[in-house]
């Protein structure tokens, strides 16, 4: 596996080259000998390469399987932000629910009781307080799901979706990611840190 992605590194490597401010429209104009002489020199190093690793570069098998492990490697890094995020909140919820005579925020109408400023009943300042009896900000910008894109929270799991990156419960704190059934699985995601659509 670890030869695929030395493969794909330098295959990206020589692709860029190739696009390059060097390899400008004044290159294509040039005599075709040129033009020839720079893609024999890139045959000749990609010959070389696979040589070194022992795949060859024009099988598709080979570009298949780096990309699936391109895509593993994605989806792994997509699962551990999830997972940061998710910890991030409810760490952030459990602090707010101290500070808030044990109420969480509520969350239906936006992130605003996590992102701006509060008194202890949880109303909402206008501009930034600071002071005695002033709790937040919590989180500096709404949670956002990384797997969809969205920071869209729901209280009901008859509401989600695709476009939903949160479900939330206020009465317990329980935040959950809104995936796909396919991520869910597919990343292998424990069923109490997120729900399917």
């Amino acid at each position: 596996m670890q030869r695929i992605a030395i493969v794909g590194a330098v295959v990206v490597a020589l692709m860029v080259v190739m696009w390059s401010p060097d390899y400008s429209m004044a290159d294509k104009q040039q005599t075709p000998s040129t033009l020839e002489l720079r893609v024999i020199a890139i045959e000749h190093k990609l010959a070389n390469l696979e040589q070194m690793v022992g795949i060859r570069l024009d099988d598709d098998d080979a570009f298949r399987r780096i990309e699936a492990e391109r895509d593993e490697a994605m989806g792994a890094a997509k699962a551990a932000s999830l997972m940061s995020t998710l910890m991030t909140v409810r760490s952030q919820l459990e602090l707010y629910q101290v500070q808030h005579q044990g109420q969480y925020p509520s969350l239906a109408g936006g992130w605003d009781q996590l992102v701006g400023s509060t008194d202890a009943r949880g109303r909402v300042f206008a501009q930034a307080q600071s002071g005695s009896g002033t709790f937040g900000p919590y989180l500096r910008d709404a949670a956002i799901n990384p797997l969809n894109g969205s920071s869209l929270v729901v209280e009901s799991i008859d509401k989600i979706g695709p476009s939903v990156g949160w479900l939330y419960t206020q009465r317990t704190g329980e935040l959950m990611a809104v995936v796909s059934e396919a991520q869910l699985t597919g990343l292998q995601l424990d069923p109490t840190d997120a729900v399917s659509y």
